[in-house]
């Protein structure tokens, strides 16, 4: 047996024991998807005229998520986020620029349940790779590796499936390639089943 195949015995296996133990003490193994929107700070309008407008609200983001709470307070999750067009910078010709990000990211929750609800916190780390488009500029890809955190409130409308509210906030996101450094806020509405 290959090393990379052990591998992935030994961790499917640990998987498993950490979601039989995490069912045991009220915890539990959850995959979810969500729909939202992410805004950028004003220093995302990397082109700095009176002539091109700057729309720094993403359409629509969209996630999924995989997360296991070792117990009801405390757990782990990692997720992909596609923010959508971050910035969008046009003037009247029209010409064009466009910054599209999407990211990874591994989050630690720690959770207070009151009842059905569950209140709870997360932060840890993400990687985002940010595009840029344009008709007069050169295309460039930025990445950028930095800290998240957020917060929100569960609701288990059902026995295995529930909704959340969440807003989270992503540090120093873009780079000298893209042409600027911001802060991205997302505020997103997710489905989860719990197994």
């Amino acid at each position: 047996m290959n090393k990379s195949k052990f591998a992935a015995i030994l961790v499917a296996v640990a998987a498993l024991t950490v979601s039989a133990q995490a069912l045991a003490e009220g915890g539990g193994f959850y995959v979810g998807g969500s729909l939202g929107r992410a805004q950028a700070k004003e220093d995302a309008c990397f082109l700095g005229t009176t002539t091109f407008s700057c729309d720094r609200t993403g359409k629509v983001a969209w996630s999924g998520f995989v997360s296991v709470m070792m117990n009801k307070h405390f757990g782990i999750e990692g997720g992909y986020h596609d923010l959508g067009t971050l910035v969008e910078q046009s003037d009247p010709t029209p010409t064009r620029a466009t910054v599209k990000t999407k990211l990874s990211e591994v989050v630690f929750i720690a959770a207070y349940p009151v009842d059905r609800f569950s209140f709870y916190a997360k932060g840890g780390g993400y990687y985002a790779r940010s595009t840029l488009t344009s008709d007069f500029l050169p295309p460039a890809q930025s990445k950028a590796r930095q800290w998240t955190y957020g917060g929100g409130v569960a609701w288990d409308v059902f026995r295995h499936s529930g909704l959340r509210l969440e807003y989270q906030r992503y540090n120093n996101i873009g780079g000298a390639e893209v042409g600027f450094h911001t802060d991205v806020e997302l505020v997103s509405l997710g489905a989860y089943f719990k197994f």
